[in-house]
This record gives structure tokens, sequence and C-alpha cells, in this order.
């Protein structure tokens, strides 16, 4: 394993959280970095304060995070929506 490893919590394609692990000497062809996603074979949490309680257990030399997904609101989205329509 890379000792410049992370986990951050994502979206579960099924549902809920995960938490996934990165690296981040993973980079694109313009020196990007690669943050990666959850895929269905990640193990899936309820709730993202249980995918982070189990990341905080795994070793992760560049820390921990969670992706800004995991606060996106269904009614915010709509409400901006609704308020762009209006403009």
């Amino acid at each position: 394993m890379s000792a410049d490893n992370f986990y951050i919590i994502r979206k579960h394609p099924l549902g809920g959280y995960a938490a996934v692990i990165g690296f981040a000497s993973d980079t694109d062809e313009n020196d990007e970095q690669i943050m990666p996603e959850a895929e269905i074979t990640d193990k899936k949490f309820e709730k993202w304060q249980d995918a982070w309680n189990y990341a905080l257990g795994q070793y992760a030399e560049y820390g921990y995070d969670i992706h800004p997904e995991c606060f996106e609101s269904k009614s915010i989205l709509r409400r901006i929506k609704y308020m762009l329509g209006k403009l």
C-alpha cells in the first residue's frame, strides 16, 4: 500500500455512504488529483457518520475528508432550480 493514502466519505451508488480510499499520487494527464468515487462493491453505511467512524479506524497517511456531495440536499437543489426558473 502506498503511504500517500487518504479516506474520503462519498455517497454510495446504492444509497447511503461509503468510506473510499484514495491516493494523493493518483493524478490524470494534467497532473490533477483523481478523486476516488464510491463503487457498488464498497461497504455501505446508512449515515455518513458511520462511514466516518469506520474510516477513522483505518490507517490514512494523508488523513480523512468528507466530500461536499454528502451534504447536498435535494430540497435545496429544488429551491435553487425553482428560483433560477423565476429569473
